[in-house]
């Protein structure tokens, strides 16, 4: 009996210490002028909260990616709408339904490839753009 009370007694000391380093990761800023991790699950939650208000629409995740995939690709590289695909993370089928749904909202153009007519590049609209650094500055 004297021996679970002693182990009971360490666990309890372990169990508080735990606590002590989570409070301080969570509360501590990471770097000079970081936010704490509280701050930046706030943020998160926030931005997913808001999403609908910018662009009027309930977006999945999966539509936000896409969106945010050409967002960070424009100028930089044209996305093909298989690539799009991968880069949702998520099965072609599902990503090719949200894609479609996207242009239907007038938030993505799909551009035929002039060098192959096999391929089509998804672009943001002036509207998603704007949408977007909304929602970035938020």
């Amino acid at each position: 009996m004297d021996n679970l009370k002693y182990r009971m007694g360490l666990l309890r000391e372990a169990l508080q210490d735990a606590e002590i380093a989570f409070q301080q990761v969570v509360l501590t800023p990471l770097h000079d002028g970081a936010k704490t991790l509280r701050e930046r699950a706030s943020h998160w939650l926030n931005s997913v909260q808001n999403r609908e208000q910018i662009t009027g629409q309930d977006l999945n995740e999966g539509s936000w990616a896409i969106l945010m995939d050409l967002y960070v690709n424009q100028g930089v590289r044209t996305v093909s709408v298989s690539s799009a695909c991968i880069g949702s993370g998520h099965p072609p089928t599902s990503a090719l339904r949200w894609i479609k749904r996207l242009i239907e909202l007038g938030l993505v153009v799909r551009e035929v490839d002039d060098l192959d007519g096999r391929r089509a590049h998804l672009v943001l609209t002036s509207e998603a753009e704007t949408a977007i650094l909304a929602h970035l500055g938020n």
